[in-house]
């Protein structure tokens, strides 16, 4: 577990998830919370934009193949390959950086954000040079920005302005090449609308169960921080009582008693220090007759 300052921890014991995270984007509110979240479950946190990385490389390249048996035009089959094999290279560099990063680092937001730009712009730029339909890329958007929502890992506000700038920029594209009416860009709006929408609420609630159970980490650790120290308390006062009650050497003549570390202390001064008595001063019948004896 990584060191949070004892306010930070004091405010996590006391407050709620409602009170800790944001309600929209279910993250923390305080930075270095957040960070220490991600520094702690780093490793776990890594796989899911590791593998999409991954798997998003493998599918470039392997669409290579596919160009080969149908693009004849030599220009066009060119532009496909480069674009498939620098977005590819680009794509599984990134998944073997996070497979080899052992700790959470300030840039993985933005290594986050530039493979979801390089994904939307070369999938963009492959639908122009091979041709497809309006339909067809659209589809690839819906499908690419739930993916940047559920498997990605990045920060809300950057999901979500990588998911705005691949609708925006398909839209401005397909203005140029497509023949769009208004039933076709109302359809197109509705389509984006309902894959952000969906996107928003998994992105949102996959934060915050990831946070939540963060949450409840740190509280059954502070809990059980609290009982060992009580335990050890108990015991030591355990151990305290056994010396009272085990050889204890007093003087023959002024009755003090040695304690452990070899200093002599009053009757009445040890046994107060070693348990729960209180002494209350009086004198014997004797003791008033021999030093008292007008009384």
């Amino acid at each position: 577990m990584s060191h949070i300052q004892k306010d930070i921890l004091k405010e996590i014991v006391n407050k709620t998830p409602k009170g800790l995270l944001k309600s929209f984007s279910g993250e923390f509110t305080e930075r270095e919370l957040e960070r220490s979240f991600l520094s702690d479950v780093w490793m776990d946190y890594k796989k899911s934009p590791r593998n999409t990385m991954l798997i998003g490389g493998l599918i470039f390249i392997a669409f290579i193949g596919v160009d080969l048996l149908t693009r004849h035009e030599k220009p066009q089959l060119l532009q496909l390959l480069a674009s498939r094999v620098s977005v590819g290279i680009f794509l599984l560099g990134s998944s073997i950086y996070l497979q080899r990063a052992k700790s959470y680092f300030d840039g993985f937001h933005l290594l986050c954000l530039a493979n979801q730009l390089v994904i939307a712009s070369a999938l963009i730029l492959v639908g122009i040079i091979a041709q497809l339909s309006f339909i067809h890329n659209a589809f690839h958007v819906f499908m690419v920005t739930l993916v940047f929502y559920q498997f990605t890992n990045n920060r809300f506000s950057y999901t979500l302005a990588a998911c705005a700038f691949y609708a925006v920029a398909y839209l401005v594209v397909s203005f140029g090449i497509y023949r769009l009416g208004a039933v076709d860009l109302v359809r197109f709006i509705l389509y984006l609308t309902l894959a952000n929408a969906l996107g928003i609420s998994m992105l949102s609630y996959l934060n915050q169960t990831w946070r939540k159970e963060y949450i409840r980490h740190l509280k059954e650790q502070h809990l059980n921080q609290e009982l060992r120290i009580a335990v050890d308390q108990l015991f030591k006062a355990q151990q305290e009582v056994k010396v009272l009650q085990g050889l204890i050497p007093i003087c023959s003549h002024c009755k003090k008693i040695r304690d452990d570390k070899g200093f002599w202390n009053q009757l009445e001064s040890y046994i107060q220090d070693h348990s729960e008595a209180i002494f209350s001063h009086g004198i014997c019948p004797k003791c008033a007759q021999d030093f008292y004896p007008q009384l």
